[in-house]
């Protein structure tokens, strides 16, 4: 997935959690604390696409460590036997 269309999702759940949560208000409370908790499942989603998104290029293909890259370099420059 492109990093664009991540956070297109990642706004729209986080949309539709303010929307639940302010429908929530006007709950009973068994209905409000579902309400709450489906929001709250709907936060934690967005959160880990901006996540996704963050450790991907805008290209769309993700993003290497850091650390795989230098052990990359090192292995490259070491002479073979």
């Amino acid at each position: 997935m492109s990093k664009d269309l991540l956070l297109r999702q990642a706004d729209a759940l986080l949309a539709q959690a303010r929307r639940m949560r302010k429908s929530s208000a006007n709950q009973l409370e068994p209905d409000r604390n579902r309400l709450v908790r489906s929001a709250e499942e709907m936060e934690g989603k967005a959160t880990r696409l901006e996540k996704e998104a963050a450790s991907t290029k805008a290209d769309g293909v993700a993003a290497l460590p850091g650390d795989w890259l230098a052990t990359l370099s090192k292995r490259a420059q070491t002479p073979r036997r």
